[in-house]
């Protein structure tokens, strides 16, 4: 079973870390509902900015990051207020950003980023991402096989090999309450090549309930040079 882990980011205003490299094609998403960013503009020192449009539960239009340097800031594109900063591991060449709101009583940014390596060998092809954004254990369900990530936990499933004739396969999350787990989510999803399923538990921003997010991922088109 491969494992592989959420990378961690660095929220230090004011340092920008360079690395030499190849372009990085970049896919935002948001999961925060009630307050969705629908439009941001990518900046870096030298002065290369990217305007991205994005909505809630679904990937951004690939963009292309050119400039070489890893670490990005964000802003909106309505106010240009600071939103966050994400950092690239050096090497990365294809990412998923994953935008959700800081907890309210951490006086830090309103938003965090989370980069997800989006290479085939960590995001395989007719399989899943699962990740754990909520608060608790979340276990997960797919096919014949069942896992329990902690809070920052994510992994990635190969094609189920239980699935029907309609090579559909079982998707279910459990949380856990007092000594019990609870299900919360249960969908047969189909697995088919070029095609991919992003999983992940977060906390609803209103009540601070789990929530399961599910989004079939097919391969996008490259980036156009800029």
């Amino acid at each position: 079973m491969a494992h592989w882990k959420i990378l961690p980011l660095l929220f230090v205003a004011g340092i920008q870390t360079v690395f030499g490299g190849d372009p990085v094609s970049l896919r935002l998403v948001c999961f925060d509902e009630a307050t969705p960013l629908s439009a941001l503009v990518a900046g870096s020192e030298k002065g290369e900015k990217i305007n991205v449009t994005i909505s809630s539960n679904s990937f951004s239009a690939p963009i292309l990051w050119e400039d070489g340097l890893k670490t990005i800031s964000f802003y909106s594109a309505k106010d240009s207020l600071f939103v966050a900063t994400a950092t690239l591991p050096a090497k990365i060449k294809s990412a998923i950003l994953v935008l959700s709101p800081s907890p309210k009583d951490q006086n830090t940014s309103p938003w965090k980023i989370t980069v997800i390596d989006d290479s085939p060998k960590n995001f395989e092809d007719g399989g899943a991402l699962v990740a754990n954004f909520f608060t608790n254990d979340v276990r997960f369900i797919i096919g014949d096989e069942t896992l329990t990530l902690k809070p920052g936990e994510s992994r990635n499933i190969p094609k189920p090999k239980v699935r029907d004739d309609f090579n559909m396969a079982l998707v279910a999350s459990q949380f856990q309450k007092g000594e019990a787990w609870v299900n919360t989510s249960e969908n047969m999803l189909r697995f088919l090549p070029g095609s991919r399923y992003v999983i992940m538990a977060y906390s609803d921003p209103n009540s601070a309930n789990p929530r399961i997010l599910s989004m079939q991922d097919n391969k996008p088109s490259p980036p156009a040079k800029r």
